[in-house]
């Protein structure tokens, strides 16, 4: 797989394979017409394209980047980091729901990951607490209610535990193994 980005309408390559192969050639707006609607074919694009050097936002939208992320941070002991971000990102994507159940469902995400007798605690500063804190009481209940604890687990993950998921059996043989990228 290959990107070419170029300004000029002239561009040749040399595609040479192994296997029977269809080689497709299209321009960015056709790319994004084709495959913009599925966020897991555009995360395995970057992923089959950055290899070693794909970030985090990527594997956190790959159907199998996120599974074998969450096994390498379960044995790191750190599995209720990537189960809160995919909480939360699964109450941001469901706007359409009526009020109570998006009460609900915030003050499960609450008792789970944040309050200070949580399970499942994650490690968010105070300010970011005492905020969530005060719209759930308030009923100041709406999709970003959460974004920014969102955004300080995303943090965390990607200073403190991507680097060595990039470097470990779980990233290089599970995922990229099984995406036939090595």
């Amino acid at each position: 797989m290959s990107l070419v980005n170029s300004e000029s309408h002239l561009r040749t390559a040399t595609v040479t394979s192994t296997q029977k192969s269809i080689l497709l050639s299209i321009n960015k707006d056709s790319f994004q017409t084709l495959f913009g609607h599925n966020n897991n074919v555009l995360a395995e694009f970057e992923i089959r394209l950055l290899k070693n050097e794909a970030k985090l936002q990527h594997i956190l939208a790959h159907s199998l980047g996120i599974v074998s992320f969450r096994e390498f941070l379960e044995a790191e002991h750190a599995g209720e980091n990537i189960d809160f971000w995919v909480a939360v990102t699964d109450f941001q994507a469901n706007e359409e729901d009526g009020m109570d159940k998006r009460t609900e469902l915030a003050k499960h995400i609450f008792v789970t990951f944040c309050a200070n007798y949580a399970d499942r605690q994650v490690n968010l500063p105070h300010r970011i607490l005492a905020d969530i804190d005060k719209r759930l009481h308030s009923g100041s209940i709406s999709p970003d209610l959460f974004d920014a604890a969102r955004q300080e687990i995303f943090r965390l993950l990607e200073r403190d535990k991507f680097d060595r998921y990039k470097k470990s059996a779980n990233f290089k043989e599970e995922f990229l193994g099984r995406l036939g990228i090595l």
